[in-house]
């Protein structure tokens, strides 16, 4: 199991580097389009864009801490 399946995104065979574009999972189900590619991946950095709903995310969990006083 890959870190981007864990949000359902599906990486195309062989890629491990660079820019990749898929389906989203979060509104390709609902849409006329359904095989439309609109989730953009960078595999290197980890992050992903949707440019039909918006959905951006990390596969790097980013904790904040609250400053203590």
């Amino acid at each position: 199991m890959t870190e981007y399946e864990q949000y359902d995104i599906e990486i195309p065979f062989g890629k491990t580097t660079g820019q990749v574009y898929t389906t989203c999972p979060k509104c390709s189900a609902d849409r006329k389009k359904k095989k439309d590619k609109c989730l953009g991946v960078n595999l290197t950095t980890g992050i992903w864009h949707c440019v039909h709903c918006d959905w951006k995310g990390s596969i790097h969990k980013k904790q904040y801490v609250s400053p203590k006083w």
